[in-house]
């Protein structure tokens, strides 16, 4: 589990130096689709039906999205259902015909999350077989 934290640690930092140079940061709008990497991270809010966006994600491999530790402590509490992935994605206010909803099979939060403190904030999501 260390090395897949680790490795997902680099694939972290390379992806945001190529989000930097990208106009990510500077709020251009991106090319539609031009980054495969990319998944939202939803779930289903205790007593509404329609799913919500809760933090973005990096694809690590088929089964795997690495995201941040908060989004996941959301699911800890019990305020979420129905969680899941949605890929293929440009605007996630219009249908698209590349989009797929895959739901969670697990997540593990880093072992040494502090929230309070804010380190260690990195979750790992594995996906269903679908």
């Amino acid at each position: 589990m260390a090395c897949i934290v680790r490795n997902s640690l680099n694939l972290l930092v390379l992806l945001c130096r190529l989000h930097l140079s990208a106009g990510i940061v500077t709020t251009r709008d991106a090319v539609p689709h031009d980054y495969h990497y990319l998944a939202s991270v939803q779930g289903v809010k205790t007593g509404q039906n329609a799913p919500s966006h809760m933090g973005a994600g990096l694809i690590v491999d088929e089964r795997t999205i690495l995201t941040s530790g908060h989004v996941c402590f959301a699911f800890k509490r019990s305020m979420y259902t129905g969680t899941s992935v949605s890929l293929g994605r440009h605007n996630l206010a219009m249908n698209e015909p590349t989009a797929v909803n895959i739901p969670f099979s697990d997540y593990h939060c880093h072992p040494e999350m502090n929230l309070w403190w804010e380190r260690n904030d990195l979750c790992l999501i594995f996906l269903k077989d679908v």
